[in-house]
C-alpha cells in the first residue's frame, strides 16, 4: 500500500503542476474555474496520500 500510495501522490502533484501552467495563460473564466476545481481536487488527494503515507510510517515504528 505504501508504494502505490507514493505513485499515486506523485500522479496528482504532476498533474497539479500541469494545471497550474494551464491556468496562468488561461483567459476564458469558465474553464478557468473549472481548472481551479481539479487544482483543488489533486491538492486534496496530494493531502490524503500524505496522510495515509504518515500512518503507515507511525505503525511500522
Amino acid at each position: 500500500m505504501f508504494f502505490t500510495s507514493k505513485i499515486f501522490y506523485h500522479w496528482h502533484r504532476i498533474r497539479l503542476a500541469f494545471l497550474e501552467l494551464l491556468i496562468e495563460g488561461c483567459v476564458d473564466q469558465k474553464i478557468k474555474n473549472k481548472l481551479k476545481s481539479k487544482i483543488n481536487y489533486h491538492k486534496q488527494k496530494m493531502r490524503e496520500y500524505q496522510k495515509t503515507n504518515f500512518n503507515l510510517l507511525e505503525r511500522g515504528k
